[in-house]
């Protein structure tokens, strides 16, 4: 990822709704919202039978 990218996606003023970016890593989910904001979820992915 290019962290300059990034930045440029994401900031203060920037509207939650609008852009969110949604990762997943070992057990986690990160979103990064719009306005900056970052929300990390620890799930086990191997048993939730939603997780695509």
């Amino acid at each position: 990822m290019n962290p300059d990218a990034l930045d440029s996606m994401f900031r203060e003023d920037g509207d939650e709704d609008t852009i969110k970016l949604e990762l997943t890593t070992h057990d986690a989910l990160v979103i990064l919202w719009g306005n900056g904001k970052v929300t990390i979820e620890v799930q086990d992915f191997e048993e939730d039978p939603n997780y695509h």
